[in-house]
């Protein structure tokens, strides 16, 4: 497809990354709860949380050069199989290894998700739409942060 042709591939990825995103902003405070529940302190539960980035800090240079050469395609399929693996498997987690392992495996199909999405917005919109496509991008993550959990006063 050219650039600028066709934009139902866009309210598709839109559609999608609310998706992706209101997974994530829903299992990221239940995976605590789950630890807090396997008998987690606090500092293990920070440690569970943080490693949902752990992964992520790593693999963000390695996968943005890939989609540099235009290698993206693959990152979205194996983004949402990465976010839906860690949510199911951190709920049935029986530790408080596994559930640190899943969480970063989350944070890793959050990242491959996100970079694969942001590649093919770039590559897909004409050069004059690319801010506006992008602003539509950015409403889907929004749309799927709105479906998380909000914190609360206290």
């Amino acid at each position: 497809m050219r650039p600028g042709g066709n934009r139902g591939w866009l309210l598709r990825l839109v559609i999608a990354f609310s998706f992706a995103q209101g997974a994530v902003s829903m299992a990221r405070p239940a995976v605590s709860y789950r630890a807090l529940a396997l008998g987690a302190d606090e500092r293990a539960v920070g440690v569970i949380a943080g490693v949902y980035a752990l992964l992520p800090l790593f693999a963000a240079v390695p996968l943005g050069r890939r989609t540099d050469h235009g290698r993206c395609a693959p990152l979205l399929p194996v983004g949402v199989v990465l976010i839906s693996g860690g949510c199911a498997l951190s709920g049935v987690a029986d530790s408080l290894w596994a559930m640190a392992l899943w969480s970063g495996v989350m944070g890793l199909g959050h990242l491959c998700f996100v970079i694969g999405s942001q590649s093919l917005v770039a590559r897909q919109s004409a050069p004059h739409e690319q801010d506006r496509n992008f602003g539509h991008f950015t409403i889907g993550a929004a749309l799927g942060q709105l479906v998380g959990p909000s914190p609360r006063a206290r």
